[in-house]
């Protein structure tokens, strides 16, 4: 049988790259500056426009964030949901 594919031999498999710290970052990244105890407010919404200015975020965003993040680096963190001053957002902790 006759195929129109190429098939390469001794290719190397690049490293893997983990998700939210490669080149590009993620917004989030800044959660790994927290210490143990450390919290830090976030303010949610589900405007595009108000995430694309990068002062709201999405709240499946930030658990899928520390879920991830938490398999791939020796920290943990929890979250709440809450209003603070008015705002609603999360509120999270740093907690090993």
């Amino acid at each position: 049988m006759h195929t129109t594919f190429r098939i390469d031999k001794g290719v190397p498999i690049p490293p893997r790259q983990n998700v939210g710290v490669g080149n590009k970052g993620s917004q989030f990244d800044f959660l790994l500056e927290l210490e143990v105890n450390d919290s830090t407010f976030l303010k949610t919404s589900t405007s595009k426009t108000k995430i694309k200015s990068g002062m709201y975020f999405r709240t499946t965003s930030l658990a899928s964030y520390i879920h991830r993040m938490s398999k791939l680096v020796n920290m943990k963190w929890v979250y709440r949901t809450r209003a603070e001053n008015n705002v609603l957002g999360a509120r999270v902790w740093r907690i090993s």
